[in-house]
């Protein structure tokens, strides 16, 4: 009342008003315009408080009045007022600077405290360390994970990579089971309160049958042994089964994330709730789950789910998918509702018909299918609303194929689907439930008359060289062919897959630890069911894989075509010594074919270095060779190059 600006409601705050810090640097005075008081809980501290002189219009009291205060350690500021920061108001007396400096509080990250829900934002490095925790035998499938994580983080322009060890300028993703920590996550786990109480011990399946060796002699009756499978957590003590977590921990600038679970199938439905917390469908992701600040444990879904000794990256995981925030749904048009499909059954579609219509809700729009067998590829054409999902059921009423590669806005294509004779329903939805506008389209697919589309991996480190030019001329003379060299061309974009039936992605013997916009595209390209080749040393996605030096290999016999021409057993001398990585595991995965091993006179030698396996719904074939393709013998390199163009169906142009 005593003094004001051309209005008693336009509060100046003075300097003695305001509490020390740098929100008030420099400071000297302020208008507010408006302004309402605060009342404080008990971790908040003031920031203004107004002096004897400014009333309350409630009360018509003065005195005490908070018009701007902090709290949560100083992560949250509340202002009463609003008015300060539009025109012409931010220009009064010091306002702008004090702007200014609530922009520098809301973009500083020094006294930032991450919470789970905002994964995967508070990942601030470059690079994001992918570490399966306790050291696990990792299959040749164990990049499903860094695929899908390599999508979500994509936006973010933060590279993933799989790692044994975390690099101090990194940021870390642990992923493991109960039983299998390794001592570094059990002592961060130990530092935040958490223990894991595993008792008795969780044998593995060699330490069984040795067991069982020393015991089939004798004859007494087994002792019931009670079993304790328990988290002890802030949150409470939890059974391990069904039950994964999730802990956020930050140690100076590096945020480390740890996800474990009891088994391989619920760490795959952990990853898959990790992908889905995205802002907009965090409160999805999470709402299930019991959750305090860096902690959150989740179920699993998997009933009665085993305490696995050890884990087990074999074979491709199911598409998980969070379920959306509530709503009743509906759909348009005047189709059926299928209730085991959740979608109106709007008609039929045909190989190069489009159609059109608006989802309402959660209940997706169905379309059958009938003219199989053929192979396709479905086109949804998103509208700026639609988050785009594609299912495919058989005559019954099995997923034969899920695809969800793209994000809001964006246009999903599901490649090679293979259909059998019968009735098949494609069902289209937007992953959140929300309406949207859509079109569908159904062309043959390109299949095996496409490109090959050769990938020269030329500007990783320490490489001499690749093959990619020499395989394109030993194959355009028959295939059509497409040659890319990273180090000399324009980044990839998907149109320059568009008509492509394969990629050959040789790295000769670069290495390159990261990901950058071209693997994006040759990632999403993989995803979305197209065939892809990796020949080099250590190509891009299996840099984690242990390498040692390698002199020969040795052929195995297949009976397939991967080794026709080659004896079983032969052993080809290359032609220099190179560093290549290497597969250590017993048995392959279902679907997946060994075809060479390290040969007698290289280190670990027998252990695997090329393999091919197919994706679970026979739509797309993957493969490595763990060597520079150039060290091998020139006939035996020709023999190899051509068995696996057949292997993968390629048609001659």
């Amino acid at each position: 009342v005593d003094e004001n600006d051309a209005n008693f409601k336009n509060i100046i705050v003075n300097s003695d008003m305001m509490s020390e810090g740098d929100l008030f640097a420099d400071i000297e005075q302020l208008v507010l315009y408006g302004t309402h008081s605060l009342d404080l809980g008990g971790d908040a501290a003031a920031l203004i408080t107004a002096d004897d002189l400014t009333f309350s219009s409630v009360t018509d009291r003065s005195g005490g009045l908070v018009l701007a205060a902090s709290a949560a350690d100083d992560n949250v500021l509340a202002i009463g007022d609003i008015d300060f920061l539009f025109p012409p108001n931010y220009t009064a007396f010091d306002n702008s600077r004090f702007i200014a400096h609530i922009a520098d509080f809301l973009t500083s990250t020094e006294a930032r405290a991450y919470t789970l829900a905002e994964f995967p934002y508070f990942y601030d490095a470059e690079t994001v360390d992918v570490i399966y925790t306790g050291s696990p035998e990792l299959g040749p499938n164990a990049f499903d994970e860094i695929i899908a994580l390599d999508t979500a983080f994509e936006p973010l322009g933060i590279n993933v990579q799989l790692a044994s060890e975390p690099d101090d300028d990194n940021d870390v993703l642990y992923l493991g089971l109960y039983n299998q920590v390794g001592e570094d996550v059990l002592e961060i786990l130990n530092s935040e309160g958490i223990s894991l109480t595993i008792d008795p011990v969780i044998l593995t399946a060699d330490e069984l049958a040795q067991l069982d060796e020393e015991e089939e002699d004798t004859a007494d009756e087994e002792e019931f042994v009670d079993e304790i499978r328990v988290l002890e957590t802030s949150l409470g003590n939890i059974q391990m089964s069904g039950t994964a977590m999730f802990l956020l921990v930050e140690d100076g600038d590096q945020q480390s994330l740890i996800v474990l679970a009891a088994s391989s199938d619920g760490l795959q439905v952990a990853v898959s709730r990790l992908i889905a917390m995205t802002p907009r469908n965090a409160p999805s992701a999470l709402q299930d789950c019991l959750l305090q600040e860096n902690l959150a444990l989740c179920p699993t879904g998997i009933s009665s789910e085993p305490i696995e000794a050890e884990l087990d990256t074999g074979g491709t995981p199911a598409p998980v998918v969070v379920p959306p925030p509530g709503g009743n749904g509906g759909g348009s048009g005047s189709g059926q509702l299928d209730e085991d499909l959740n979608a109106l059954i709007i008609g039929p579609i045909n190989i190069g018909e489009t159609v059109s219509g608006e989802l309402e809700g959660e209940v997706g729009h169905g379309y059958t299918f009938s003219s199989g067998p053929a192979v396709i590829d479905i086109t949804l054409g998103a509208s700026d609303e639609l988050d785009g999902v594609i299912e495919v059921y058989d005559a019954n009423k099995d997923l034969v194929n899920f695809t969800d590669n793209t994000f809001g806005g964006e246009d999903e294509v599901a490649r090679n689907v293979e259909i059998e004779s019968g009735t098949y329903t494609i069902v289209v939805r937007d992953f959140f439930g929300d309406p949207a506008g859509y079109t569908l389209s159904v062309t043959e697919a390109v299949g095996g008359s496409g490109a090959i589309f050769i990938y020269s991996d030329d500007d990783g480190d320490a490489g001499t060289a690749t093959s990619a030019a020499d395989i394109a001329d030993l194959l355009s003379p028959i295939y059509p062919v497409v040659l890319f060299e990273a180090s000399s061309n324009p980044p990839l974009t998907e149109a320059d897959l568009e008509a492509v039936s394969l990629v050959i992605w040789d790295s000769g013997d670069y290495v390159d630890a990261s990901l950058d916009e071209d693997d994006d595209i040759l990632l999403a390209f993989l995803s979305s069911g197209g065939n892809i080749l990796f020949l080099g040393g250590t190509p891009t996605l299996f840099t984690g894989f242990e390498s040692a030096p390698l002199s020969d290999v040795r052929m195995v016999d297949t009976g397939t075509v991967l080794t026709e021409g080659f004896e079983d057993g032969q052993i080809i001398s290359l032609t220099q010594t190179v560093e290549a990585a290497f597969v250590d595991v017993e048995e392959p995965d279902i679907g997946e074919i060994w075809f060479m091993f390290r040969g007698p006179n290289s280190p670990n030698a027998g252990t695997v270095i090329s393999f091919v396996s197919e994706s679970d719904d026979g739509n797309s074939r993957f493969g490595a060779v763990f060597l520079p393709y150039w060290a091998l013998p020139e006939d035996e390199a020709a023999q190899l190059l051509f068995n696996l163009i057949e292997f993968y169906g390629v048609n001659p142009g």
